[in-house]
C-alpha cells in the first residue's frame, strides 16, 4: 500500500505537525510504503532524498510568503503523486494542496484529510480560498481530527461531521516516565535551586501567550522557566527586564531531550498560556502529564482544554488573563494535595487514551479500512 504524506515541510525543521508525520512514517515504516512531498524551507532547488529511512521529495521554493512556501509547481508534483498513491493523507493546513485537490485528485485514491489546525493568522486569505478548502473536505473519504471539541468548534467541518473521525495524538511514554540514576540527581539539584518552579514549552511565538504568564508571574512567589525559541525571544527578555523579574524568570532556548525531561519533573506546574485556536492541540501537556504535572491551560475552541481538563488534570482559565492564570497557579502551588491528584489524573489519562501505540494503531487500521 502506498502512502503519500502531503504538507508544506518536514525534518530537520521542527514543528507540532512535522513531528506528528514523523510519529506515522516511523511508526508504520515496515507495513507500508510511503513518500513524503513539502517545499523546500527557502530558496533552492527542489530534491528527493531519504530521511530515516522514508523518502522525502521537496519541490522547489521561492521563498516563503505569510508562513506559505512560493512552491508553484507543488501542484503538478501532487498530482503526479496523488495518482501513484492508494491513500494521499493531507496534513492541514497547506492551501495548495487544497487548490490541487479542487482542481483535480484521482478517482481512485483514498484521500485523507488531517485537520491538525485551522487558519486563524492569516483569515483574509482563508476565506478568499473558502471554495477550495470545502471542495477538498467533500472529496475527502475521511477528515481526522484530534478531539470531538474540534469538530463541534470549527464552522468549517460543521457541514461535514459524518466524514469526522477522532484520533487523538500520541506519545512515547517510556521516554518521560522512565528515570536513570544521573537524571535523578540532577532533578533534585534542579528542585532545591527552584523550589516553587512553574514550566512552559514552546516556540516563542505570539499566539502562545508567553507575555500573559509573565505578567501572571510578577503577581506571585514562584519561578519560571520558559524552554524554546522564537522569533519573540527578545522581546520577552526585554519584557522580563521591564518587569524586573530577572531573578525568578529564565528563558532557556532550546535544550535536549534530557535536560528537558529534567525541567518536566522538577516542576511543581506546568503552564500553558496559548491565547488562539492557533494551538491546536499541545503535544507538550502531554509530556508534563507523563511527568504527572499539574497543567495550566486556557479555555480556547481547540483540543487544547480537552487533553487536561479543568478540575481533573489541571485548571483551565480564560485566555489572556493574567490575573486568572496567576491565580490558578498560586492554587497549585499552595495546595500539594489538589497538584499531587490532578498530576497523577494526568498520568493515568496519557496511558489510557494518548501513547504512540495507540495513535499508529488508529491510523493503520484506518488506512486498511479505506483500502482492504
Amino acid at each position: 500500500m502506498k502512502i503519500l504524506h502531503a504538507y508544506k515541510v518536514y525534518l530537520p525543521l521542527s514543528g507540532g505537525i512535522v513531528h506528528v508525520i514523523e510519529h506515522i512514517v516511523s511508526g508504520l515504516n515496515n507495513e507500508f510504503k510511503q513518500l513524503i512531498l513539502v517545499a523546500t524551507q527557502h530558496i533552492g532547488i527542489g530534491s528527493s532524498s531519504f530521511y530515516q529511512g522514508t523518502q522525502v521529495k521537496r519541490v522547489f521554493s521561492l521563498g516563503n510568503l505569510l508562513s506559505m512556501p512560493l512552491a508553484l509547481s507543488y501542484p503538478f508534483h501532487f498530482w503526479i503523486q496523488a495518482r501513484r498513491a492508494d491513500i494521499v493523507h493531507f496534513h492541514y493546513p497547506f492551501p495548495l494542496v487544497d487548490l490541487a485537490v479542487a482542481c483535480y485528485f484521482p478517482r481512485n485514491t483514498a484521500l485523507i484529510v488531517h485537520w491538525h489546525a485551522e487558519i486563524t493568522a492569516q483569515k483574509r486569505i482563508a476565506r478568499w480560498l473558502r471554495i477550495f478548502t470545502h471542495r477538498c473536505l467533500q472529496r475527502a473519504d475521511t477528515i481526522i481530527v484530534s478531539s470531538p471539541t474540534i469538530i463541534t468548534a470549527s464552522r468549517w467541518l460543521k457541514p461535514y461531521v459524518d466524514k469526522c473521525q477522532v484520533i487523538p495524538y500520541g506519545i512515547k511514554s517510556d521516554h518521560f516516565s522512565q528515570l536513570s540514576a544521573s537524571e535523578r540527581l540532577e532533578i533534585a539539584k534542579l528542585k532545591r535551586q527552584y523550589p516553587r518552579l512553574v514550566l512552559a514549552v514552546g516556540r516563542l511565538v505570539a499566539y502562545k501567550g508567553f507575555s500573559v504568564l509573565l505578567h501572571a508571574i510578577k503577581a506571585i512567589d514562584a519561578q519560571l522557566i520558559i524552554i524554546g525559541e522564537g522569533v519573540l525571544a527578545q522581546h520577552l527578555q526585554t519584557q522580563i527586564t521591564d518587569l524586573g523579574l530577572q531573578e525568578r524568570v529564565w528563558l532557556k532556548g532550546g535544550v535536549d531531550n534530557t535536560k528537558l525531561k529534567c525541567f518536566y519533573h522538577a516542576c511543581r506546574v506546568f503552564a500553558f498560556p496559548s491565547e488562539t485556536e492557533a494551538e491546536a492541540f499541545g503535544l507538550v501537556q502531554l509530556e508534563a502529564m507523563l511527568c504527572a504535572k499539574p497543567i495550566v491551560n486556557t479555555q480556547l475552541r481547540s483540543s487544547v482544554p480537552w487533553v487536561a481538563r479543568d478540575k481533573k488534570e489541571g485548571l483551565t482559565v480564560p485566555p489572556h488573563d493574567s490575573k486568572a492564570f496567576a491565580k490558578a497557579i498560586e492554587c497549585l502551588l499552595n495546595d500539594n494535595t489538589l497538584a499531587t491528584r490532578l498530576g497523577n489524573a494526568g498520568f493515568k489519562r496519557v496511558h489510557q487514551h494518548f501513547t504512540q501505540t495507540l495513535f499508529l494503531q488508529r491510523i493503520e487500521q484506518l488506512y486498511k479500512e479505506l483500502i482492504p
